[in-house]
């Protein structure tokens, strides 16, 4: 793969192989886009495990037994719940 960068990015890249900090231009570029791809993926994670807490929160009822967790599952047409559900009904009879 061979991409053009622009001037003031090719710069930054020449100047971080000067200083020695890397070995090659290609090696300022793979670190770039690891840490990109690094910065990418833990703000995902974090969005993901915010709004699962969040919902967890939200939707928390003690009060809810299983039976009633069963029955509330089973009406969502298409969803494993109603599958399973199915399938162990069909097995004890």
């Amino acid at each position: 793969m061979n991409h053009a960068l622009p001037p003031d990015l090719k710069c930054w890249v020449e100047a971080q192989v000067r200083r020695g900090e890397y070995a090659s231009e290609q090696e300022v570029v793979e670190a770039a886009l690891r840490s990109l791809q690094s910065e990418e993926a833990d703000v995902v994670d974090r969005l993901i495990d915010d709004s699962f807490v969040a919902y967890c929160a939200q939707e928390a009822d003690v009060g809810l037994g299983i039976d009633e967790v069963r029955d509330a599952a089973s009406v969502i047409s298409g969803s494993m719940a109603e599958f399973i559900i199915e399938e162990d009904r069909a097995d004890r009879f």
